[in-house]
């Protein structure tokens, strides 16, 4: 079964939030969907999309996707920059030609990872559960990079692109928000 969830963390510490999310699920063969709450799918079939993905990498330690606004991490970012485009209809052409020219295929990426989505599958979270050593920065970054020691690999679903706000407005140096 796949599970999607948006989660909030009203104890300051993501990590433990994202675990606790985790147990949730019922069985080992289970996945979660976490994607941040400032983001949208953009296409009708976003969760066959995963699923589709799922059966093809059931392996796989993290899957994730394109998006349009990921901080640092290059291997999410559409076309490897920062899209200051507010229209939503223009990210969603972008998308619904993405998962037309780009479908099921999959990239391999050996680096950390941006969370804005990560597919995830219990009985691999067991073995590399969530650090709870920070507020919400860098959860995922370390999360990503421990898959990535304990020799598991991440995916990048190259037909999805995730419409991701990403302080449009404030700008992507801000972190006002990130301190509440």
């Amino acid at each position: 079964m796949i599970y999607f969830f948006t989660p909030w963390s009203y104890c300051n510490n993501y990590g433990k939030t994202l675990n606790h999310y985790m147990e949730l699920l019922p069985s080992d063969n289970d996945w979660a969907v976490i994607r941040d709450g400032d983001t949208m799918f953009l296409t009708e079939d976003w969760g066959n999309h995963i699923y589709e993905i799922i059966e093809k990498v059931p392996d796989a330690g993290i899957i994730t996707c394109y998006s349009n606004r990921v901080g640092k991490n290059h291997g999410q970012r559409w076309k490897g920059v920062i899209s200051p485009n507010p229209d939503i209809a223009h990210h969603r052409k972008v998308a619904l030609q993405n998962r037309k020219k780009n479908g099921n295929s999959i990239t391999p990426l050996n680096n950390w990872i941006t969370g804005v989505l990560m597919v995830v599958k219990k009985k691999t979270w067991k073995k590399v559960p969530f650090p709870e050593n920070h507020r919400i920065l860098n959860v995922d970054k370390f999360f990503s990079r421990n898959m990535l020691r304990a020799g598991y690999q991440i995916y990048r679903m190259d037909g999805m692109y995730l419409f991701h706000y990403y302080r449009l407005l404030e700008g992507a140096k801000n972190t006002a928000h990130l301190t509440k």
